[in-house]
């Protein structure tokens, strides 16, 4: 959330959010650079200060990147070296009707 500020700001300002955020997705082993590694969407669970739960989905994209740092296509994912993770949308849900994954815009 660090890149988007004025949301971080407003989001922990009226919530108290949770240490851990879970990936909605994590790369297996045929990523052999990046085996383990998470990727968006992620949620975040939370409670408002009138005490009601509610799940904060961090809505992301990202790009898989070779050594260099330049974009790998598609079809080559599983030889990129990093991956760039950019913020797009938060969404705020209730725990109960909680879709896996989250539909992110």
């Amino acid at each position: 959330m660090a890149q988007k500020p004025n949301v971080r700001a407003a989001l922990m300002s009226s919530l108290t959010l949770s240490e851990s955020a879970f990936a909605e997705t994590r790369l297996g082993s045929h990523f052999p650079h990046l085996e383990g590694a998470r990727i968006g969407p992620y949620t975040i669970r939370a409670t408002s200060q009138d005490g009601r739960n509610v799940e904060i989905v961090l809505c992301t994209t990202y790009r898989f990147l070779d050594g260099k740092g330049r974009a790998v296509a598609n079809a080559a994912m599983e030889t990129a070296r990093s991956i760039d993770e950019r913020l797009d949308a938060v969404l705020i849900q209730e725990p109960q009707s909680a879709e896996r994954p989250p539909k992110c815009p």
